[in-house]
């Protein structure tokens, strides 16, 4: 798997991934984007769904190596006040 194998590092690994995709610190437009993600039991990966440009996408892919796989959809839209809202 791409995660490391340790119960404690694995989680420790979600964890940070987790927080650095709810903060959107990655890149300063990152939080322009809307994003949906989870890790494929399969493969060990993070997948990423977005709409965002390939430049975000490889900013994020960068702080955790070999351990993310973006895939881009149409359906994703830029955030806005309006589309941000819940109810």
């Amino acid at each position: 798997t791409v995660l490391p194998v340790g119960k404690t590092t694995r989680v420790a690994g979600i964890d940070r991934f987790d927080k650095v995709m709810k903060s959107r610190s990655w890149r300063a437009d990152a939080a322009k984007y809307a994003y949906g993600y989870y890790i494929d039991a399969a493969t060990g990966r993070m997948v990423v769904e977005t709409a965002a440009p390939a430049a975000v996408t490889k900013a994020l892919a960068a702080q955790f190596p070999g351990a993310v796989f973006v895939r881009t959809s149409a359906a994703a839209s830029p955030l806005s006040p309006t589309s941000a809202r819940i109810g």
